[in-house]
């Protein structure tokens, strides 16, 4: 295994999964950036529910426009689901840096979490899976997805006080590796309301 010495190098701060009134969260698109760009974040993926940016305007029907910024990188984004939790597995699936809006997905029911993959990955993006212990997702089924990034070793809005004990998904990333599939793990604050 190669050694990597990161204390030389440039750090970048980013969150990769939040949310705004554009779905269920409780601030508009430029208040939400504003409050990250006086965090010093430096990129930033604005990824509402079923509601995709495109990285330069937030809001499709009145085109709105994105507060400028001199450091931060604004990427297109937006959180897929598919599953009810009773009769079929919950999984969640962010779409980052796509260059064109995906095609339908829920035209005829809800998608498998492969098709959601296939999907950002024919619009140019990247797919990650989300708070996989918060969805209570099988572990097993990582094994027959393909394509994607990364998925959430950590979700912030998974653990109290919004939600029971289930912000945490090292579980999934043990069991994994030990049967050899090595997946990339990133953490997201997943933010609904900000201070």
């Amino acid at each position: 295994m190669k050694n990597i010495i990161l204390a030389d190098k440039k750090r970048y701060k980013g969150n990769l999964h939040m949310h705004t009134t554009r779905s269920d969260g409780h601030w508009d698109p430029d208040a939400a950036i504003r409050i990250y760009q006086e965090h010093g974040y430096d990129f930033l993926a604005l990824t509402d529910h079923r509601n995709p940016s495109t990285g330069t305007k937030w809001d499709n029907s009145q085109d709105a426009e994105v507060v400028p910024s001199d450091h931060l990188l604004l990427l297109p984004g937006v959180e897929w689901d598919t599953g009810n939790g009773r009769t079929s597995p919950v999984y969640h699936i962010i779409g980052v840096g796509m260059d064109r809006e995906t095609a339908p997905l829920y035209d005829n029911g809800l998608p498998t979490p492969q098709t959601i993959i296939d999907e950002i990955h024919a619009a140019g993006g990247q797919a990650i899976l989300c708070h996989p212990a918060w969805s209570v997702m099988d572990p097993n089924v990582m094994y027959d997805l393909h394509g994607f990034m990364g998925c959430e070793i950590h979700n912030a809005v998974s653990g109290p006080p919004s939600n029971p004990e289930r912000d945490d998904s090292s579980l999934y990333f043990d069991q994994w590796a030990t049967h050899g599939l090595l997946v990339p793990a990133m953490a997201a604050d997943d933010a609904h309301d900000y201070p």
